[in-house]
């Protein structure tokens, strides 16, 4: 199919999106009306109210921690499970079958995960660290597996060719070409957690996403415009950062 086609099937799909809703102009004006209050009203988002800086903060700070144990949780088993889950450096039926596992926990999303240990060890950060650790375990360990089946294999012949063990084959051949990739993947995924973490408050598991909750509870636009102001800092932060140091490592 070329690309002319495409945009025809392209238009007819718009076409009938459009045909098929109703459009009804008095909802539209009111919704808009409603809308422009939201952004730009005397409580709107574009009004912070700089006053809850420190409730704010306090949020943050507790969101940071947990995406930041949460991280290093996944990372002390992603190493482990990565190198088992690598073909080149496990056999073929463990390797199947720890890959299947990692997709199948990588699949549910975080939320839905924080709700499960909600239910399990009561609200509050450690369920929101459980969280992003269990899925990032997932991740990373997909993503590990993956460096570790592209190593070069040069330095393993070597240790191999001296009577090396397959102990000091790992230690002295393919973890040091594992290790830059796997930190530089492990602040990568510190980045995700951290913006994962800002919304798992919202159902519970701690950080500054309980008081964004209550927040948008309440229509309090000012209270979020606030929130969000800080959770863009501190994700900028975060990500210039990590991408200094991955810069460094890779």
């Amino acid at each position: 199919m070329n690309n002319k086609k495409i945009l025809l099937l392209l238009f007819v799909f718009i076409l009938i999106g459009l045909t098929t809703n109703e459009y009804l102009p008095e909802t539209s004006k009111k919704g808009q009306e409603i809308f422009t209050k939201i952004l730009s009203g005397e409580n709107g988002l574009f009004n912070p109210d700089l006053s809850i800086y420190q409730n704010v903060a306090k949020g943050l700070l507790e969101s940071f921690q947990i995406a930041l144990i949460g991280t290093v949780f996944a990372g002390f088993f992603s190493l482990m499970l990565g190198v088992l889950a690598a073909e080149n450096t496990s056999p073929k039926p463990i390797s199947g079958f720890i890959k299947f596992t990692l997709n199948a926990i990588r699949t549910i999303p975080e939320i839905l995960l924080a709700i499960i240990f909600i239910v399990g060890v009561g609200p509050g950060a450690f369920a929101g660290i459980l969280a992003l650790g269990f899925h990032s375990t997932g991740t990373l360990s997909k993503l590990t597996a993956e460096v570790t089946e592209s190593i070069n294999k040069g330095p393993i012949e070597a240790v191999l060719a001296v009577g090396g063990s397959q102990i000091s084959v790992f230690r002295y051949s393919a973890l040091p070409q594992i290790m830059p990739e796997f930190v530089s993947i492990l602040l990568y995924r510190l980045e995700i957690n951290i913006r994962a973490a800002s919304v798992l408050g919202m159902v519970g598991a701690g950080g500054i996403g309980k008081t964004l909750f209550f927040a948008l509870m309440a229509r309090n636009w000012s209270h979020v415009g606030t929130i969000l102001i800080g959770i863009i800092i501190v994700v900028t932060l975060v990500d210039y950062i990590s991408g200094r140091i991955r810069s460094n490592l890779v």
